[in-house]
């Protein structure tokens, strides 16, 4: 079976269905689809076939947290193609080009495997070093904004030889021409595909710090990346490499906070602050940012819950997923203060 037949089968598109439904069941794009699913299905899979299938308009909002950020996300039906995609080509065919340390959005990682890898690497440098360790902290100015597609395509093609799952990877990011300031360049936030285009478009330049540079101590997390050695100037060299690669194969920019530092002053990523201690312990904080969103998202579950649009059992799933990140980190006393201040009450438990 193609890439594409794999794309187009029925079977697939109904599990890309069950797939995307999930949490967003009470939606009413869903409802709707689901109320003639066979019949959407099929079409979809006609449209498909035909080469007839044209993407919706996107969804536009606006993300504050954790900053200021345009997201436009694509219609239920569009994000079940992307999601077939996904899982019957992209995740196949990319997946096993990807370092281990390349950490975001994939089985088996994420954020807190992030976390638990940066720690080793702490571990293993102070075995050898001590506390006289550097780090190279990077990421990408405006990443998902500027990603050339004609670089990325030519990435992918690599790797994906079906031509008119290409055809349908270009007419993805051609929708986005629409919205984007500069046609041609750019993947918008939100898309499952554009989450792979972003672990892949810079695995070219993982696999150089690694086997180029050889820097065992080198974790990335889509955008944000870190190189921790002892030999401060050998990160400089680093620094000029990635920038060469960057600014030229990648046709990107690095943001100009790049730079390099000592761990004993505290290395932020993921949400935390690792601090390496003379005694060889990890101890990490949560970002004052991190702090500030917890403490707002615990009055905001307060007022929801008093207000009746959060019942008790979505209040304790809240507080169980807020628990599962902080035990992560030296965050106790933090969680405690919080959970002593937190009063649940309705509205009417006043009158």
């Amino acid at each position: 079976m193609t890439d594409f037949e794999k794309v187009t089968s029925f079977e697939n598109l109904y599990q890309s269905f069950l797939n995307v439904k999930s949490g967003r069941t009470h939606r009413l794009e869903t409802i709707r689809f689901e109320q003639n699913l066979a019949y959407n299905l099929k079409q979809l899979q006609i449209q498909l076939l035909s080469g007839e299938y044209q993407m919706m308009p996107y969804y536009h909002f606006v993300l504050h947290e954790p900053k200021t950020r345009d997201v436009y996300a694509a219609r239920f039906v569009d994000k079940l193609v992307m999601n077939v995609i996904c899982e019957q080509v992209l995740i196949p065919r990319l997946e096993p080009h990807l370092i281990e340390d390349n950490v975001a959005c994939r089985k088996g990682k994420g954020v807190h495997y992030g976390i638990r890898r940066f720690t080793e690497f702490l571990r293993r440098g102070y075995r050898k070093h001590g506390q006289e360790l550097y780090v190279l902290k990077c990421d990408i100015s405006k990443f998902f904004a500027s990603v050339p597609h004609d670089v990325l395509l030519e990435k992918v093609a690599k790797r994906v030889k079906d031509a008119r799952v290409m055809d349908l990877l270009v007419l993805l990011l051609k929708s986005y021409d629409s919205i984007s300031e500069t046609p041609g360049i750019g993947i918008p936030l939100g898309n499952n595909t554009s989450q792979w285009f972003a672990l892949y478009y810079l695995s070219s330049l993982d696999h150089f710090v690694k086997e180029q540079l050889q820097v065992k101590g080198y974790i990335r997390y889509m955008d944000d990346f870190l190189l921790l050695h002892h030999d401060k100037g050998f990160l400089w060299e680093c620094f000029m490499e990635i920038e060469r690669i960057v600014t030229g194969d990648l046709r990107l920019r690095l943001n100009p906070k790049t730079n390099i530092f000592p761990v004993k002053h505290g290395v932020e990523f993921l949400g935390w602050k690792f601090f390496l201690l003379q005694n060889g312990k990890i101890k990490r904080q949560l970002k004052l940012q991190s702090k500030k969103r917890y403490k707002k998202a615990m009055g905001t579950l307060m007022t929801d819950y008093a207000r009746g649009t959060k019942d008790l059992h979505k209040v304790k799933q809240i507080l169980a997923s807020h628990h599962g990140h902080l035990i992560h980190g030296h965050a106790y006393l933090l969680e405690a203060r919080a959970l002593k201040q937190l009063v649940l009450r309705r509205y009417t438990d006043f009158e």
